[in-house]
Formats: structure tokens, C-alpha cells, sequence
């Protein structure tokens, strides 16, 4: 007569050994899906840089290497990047992203609503080279006021706030401008295009109010009116460090 445990162990689908490898295999798996809220957008340099670097392709191949950190718990308005094509053959052509008929599955449709909140996020504190320079003017303004009541601690505060200030504007537009222009590419390669004018759109959080109300997520009233970021051309990759 065979004992209890010889009866439990023949019902068993996978030998021990085999159960070892299956857990340690999920186990792996689950690590790797941590590694992407983990080290994207800012990665330890000693710990989930390295490892996340080492299974990139995995990353890739399973779209797992995202940055969103899960969203939560206060999500902010989402922003949606629309674009008009001029192409070759002189008919137009508007599109958007991040597009839910056309982007999936879904985490192909985050890959291209990071793409947009990336572009919101360099673009949105950007100033207008006129207030920029009002900016600068008004400061340089006041480091002579100092200076001339002898207040050469605040105006070494003063030079290094507006040192720093052109330093973070020259960056974002350069990166803003470098990442419209590869996306403009993209597009017009895609398209067959010979120009294409980029726009920016922001779309609110519903109130809970508005939402017991039946009011659809996707409503107009919702959806700010579009903002131009420029017209683009093809430019090639090694134009794209220097702003015009």
C-alpha cells in the first residue's frame, strides 16, 4: 500500500526540481519588470543602472522598460502630441499620439504617451525668447541695484540664480528642439513627408463630480485647444546639436 506522502508526491505535475527552477525563473522575471519603474528615469549608478543596462534587450523585446513608477498616487493631466504633414505628393496628413486604435498593445500606446509627456515636460517651462530676455534684463537690473548698495553677497546669489537660469534654458531647448526635430523625422520618413507642423495638447482630470455625472473621459471639453511647436523640415542627425 502506497503511503500518504508517495500518493501526494505521484500527484504532483513537476518533480521538485523542476518546481525549483519554474520559481526561481518567476522570481527572475519579477525582477526584471521591477527594473524598469526602478531605473528609468533615474537609475543608481551602482546597482539598478548596471543591472538594468544587462537586461535591456529583454526590456525591449517584451516592452517592459518603462519609467512611469505605476502612476501613481495623484496622476496629472496627460498631454496628446498632433501633427500635420505636408506630403511629397502635396496632400495633407494629420495624425496623433499616443493613439489607442493605432498604438498597441497597450504598452507600445505608454511608449508614445512618455514620448508626449517628455516633450510637454521640456517644452511647458520653456519661456518665449522675449520673456526670457525681460527675465534676464530685470535681473542684471537688480544685481546693479545691489551693487551699488554694496550688497556683494546677494549679488554673487543673484549672478549665480541667473547663471543658472540661461544654463537651464539653453538645455531645454536644446533638448526640446532636438527631440522634436528626430521626431519630425521619424514622421515625415513614415510619410513620405516634406514638412510637418507639431502641436501640443493638454487633457484635464475629470472632476469626480463629472464622472458621477456620465460625462465621457474623452469629451472635448476636456481637451485644451492645440498649442504650435513649430514647423519642421528633414535635418540630418548631425544638425540637430546646434539651435538656429
Amino acid at each position: 500500500m502506497a503511503t500518504e506522502s508517495e500518493s501526494d508526491s505521484d500527484a504532483l505535475p513537476f518533480a521538485p526540481w523542476q518546481r525549483l527552477l519554474i520559481s526561481l525563473g518567476i522570481i527572475v522575471y519579477l525582477l526584471i519588470v521591477l527594473l524598469g519603474p526602478l531605473s528609468n528615469p533615474v537609475a543608481s549608478d551602482n546597482l539598478t543602472g548596471p543591472l538594468s543596462q544587462t537586461v535591456a534587450p529583454v526590456h525591449q523585446s517584451l516592452f517592459l522598460g518603462h519609467g512611469y513608477r505605476f502612476f501613481g498616487p495623484d496622476p496629472s493631466p496627460s498631454h496628446i502630441v498632433e501633427y500635420q504633414i505636408e506630403q511629397q505628393n502635396g496632400e495633407p496628413l494629420v495624425g496623433r499620439f499616443p493613439d489607442p486604435e493605432h498604438h498597441w498593445p497597450r504598452l507600445l500606446y505608454h511608449r508614445w504617451f512618455m514620448l508626449s509627456e517628455s516633450i510637454f515636460e521640456d517644452r511647458a517651462p520653456l519661456l518665449d525668447e522675449a520673456d526670457f530676455t525681460k527675465t534676464i534684463d530685470d535681473i542684471n537690473s537688480e544685481i546693479n541695484n545691489r551693487r551699488m548698495r554694496s550688497e556683494s553677497a546677494t549679488v554673487n546669489e543673484l549672478i549665480i540664480q541667473r547663471d543658472l537660469l540661461k544654463l537651464d534654458h539653453k538645455l531645454r531647448k536644446s533638448r526640446t528642439h532636438n527631440l522634436l526635430q528626430q521626431l519630425a523625422n521619424h514622421l515625415l520618413a513614415e510619410h513620405n513627408g516634406q514638412s510637418v507642423e507639431i502641436f501640443l495638447r493638454e487633457r484635464l482630470i475629470p472632476t469626480p463630480a463629472q464622472v458621477a455625472s456620465r460625462i465621457q473621459l474623452t469629451d472635448a471639453r476636456f481637451l485644451s485647444e492645440p498649442r504650435s511647436l513649430g514647423r519642421f523640415r528633414e535635418a540630418k542627425i548631425e544638425e540637430l546639436e546646434t539651435i538656429k
